[in-house]
Parts: C-alpha cells; structure tokens; sequence
C-alpha cells in the first residue's frame, strides 16, 4: 500500500503542476480573465493538456483519434466534464482541434455546477455540423429544450422550454432573432460559433449538464465541438467579442 505521505506528495505536485499550467495560459488567453469572479466553464480540445482518454485522468490524449473520457475546466472553476464509461467517450481528431461525438451515445457530464436563478451566456465553436444537428439544454428528464434550438427541417417554434427565458443570439458574432428551430439551425451551418445570452428561472433543475447525444439534462453539441463556454451574466460587447474571436479561431475559420 502506498504511505499516506506519499500519496499526499502527489496530490500536492498535481495541484501545483495545474495552477502553473493555468498561470501560463492566463498569460496568453484573455478570457480566463472574465471566469475571475463568474461562474461557469471553459473547454478547449486545441488544448490537448486538457484531455485525457481515461475516466479518471489517469492517462492523458496523446494522438489522433485518441478516445476523450475526461476534459479539464480552464475556467479555474473546477467544472470538468466526463464520461460514465468507456463506451460514451468522444474522441479526439487533430486535424480540427476537435472532440468528436458519434451522435449515438457518447457524451460528457458535469455535476458541480448549477444554472438556476441566473443570467448566463453560452459559446459555442465547432468545425462540423452533423445532418440534422442541433444546439440546445434541456432540463433533467424534461424534452422542453431551451431557447436556442436548431434542427434540420423543422419549423417547430419552441424555441424556449418552461422556465428558461431567451435574451439575444448571436450567429457568427452577428445578432439575430430567430423565431423557428428551422431559423437557427440555418443560421448555424452558415457560420462556426453560436452564441446565445438566456436566463434560468429560480428551482429549475439543471443538476447534471452534459453535452454530446441528445437526450433530456444537458447540450445536444455538434458533430465536432472546438469550443464549449458558458460563463455567468450578461456580457458586454467587447468581452463577447474576445471570447467569440477565440472560439472563431478554434473552429478554423
């Protein structure tokens, strides 16, 4: 059995080995600067410090289409996200600086954060939509999406679910006010980063956010995500700017 010391003294170089690698990314990544005093998190596949192909981050993505069990917070909030088992890991595609789901099952879970009661901004960068993709959140267990649908051929107008409010959208840092599931999925395949201002009433249950398949709790994401943030308030002009400029870099557009 490893001495208690031992295993002390590793989770202290861990710790310490993470906050020098955000020490080094704050010098060159100016959103890290908004997460100082907002909640929320902030994911970067081009990042590839940040993934790891095991569950429990024991074993770090190295390569090209490397499966994605576990992805790191860079927001400093510690909300990572990761899969309940080997079978609904993304994987890793270099090419795009992505992570790939197979919209079957695969999808990625965080625990530790909570949406009700505020205002909230969600940016979101991908490289590839897939046939009939769509960008949304629903409640544990409830369809009712949230404002901010998009799905290929439909002209559904529930745009928002119960207790969830639609603020603004913006559709490659260009704002628009899509009234269909049918307008914004438009707007997402002519453009690589999606931005959407909502707010979450009081007692709405957003215990688990996971995005990847579609199914009730979470994000339904692209085909290849390059960029998933979504951070606490309204932002202002120039601060959406900064984060989408990034996310638009991501996307490799």
């Amino acid at each position: 059995v490893m001495p208690y010391w031992t295993r002390q003294n590793r989770v202290f170089w861990a710790l310490k080995q993470q906050k020098r690698r955000r020490a080094r990314l704050a010098e060159s990544d100016p959103i890290l600067a908004l997460f100082e005093s907002r909640e929320g998190f902030y994911l970067r596949p081009d990042h590839l410090s940040t993934l790891y192909k095991s569950l429990d981050k024991s074993t770090q993505v190295t390569a090209d289409q490397d499966p994605v069990g576990y992805i790191e917070d860079l927001s400093g909030n510690g909300h990572d996200f990761a899969a309940a088992n080997t079978t609904e890991r993304f994987k890793y595609v270099a090419a795009s600086n992505s992570i790939e789901n197979d919209q079957v099952d695969d999808r990625l879970t965080n625990s530790t954060l909570t949406l009700d009661g505020k205002i909230w901004t969600f940016v979101a960068g991908y490289s590839t939509l897939g046939t009939s993709d769509i960008i949304f959140l629903t409640k544990v267990n409830v369809n009712n999406p949230w404002a901010g649908v998009a799905q290929d051929g439909s002209t559904s107008t529930d745009l928002a679910g119960p207790g969830v409010t639609a603020r603004r959208f913006w559709f490659g840092g260009t704002e628009a006010f899509p009234t269909t599931r049918g307008d914004v999925f438009n707007a997402l395949t002519t453009e690589s980063v999606f931005t959407h201002e909502f707010s979450v009433a009081a007692g709405e249950d957003f215990s688990d956010i996971t995005f990847g398949k579609y199914f009730p709790g979470g994000f339904f994401a692209p085909k290849n995500v390059t960029f998933w943030l979504l951070i606490e308030g309204e932002l202002t002009d120039e601060e959406r700017q900064t984060i989408e400029a990034s996310a638009l870099g991501t996307s490799g557009s």
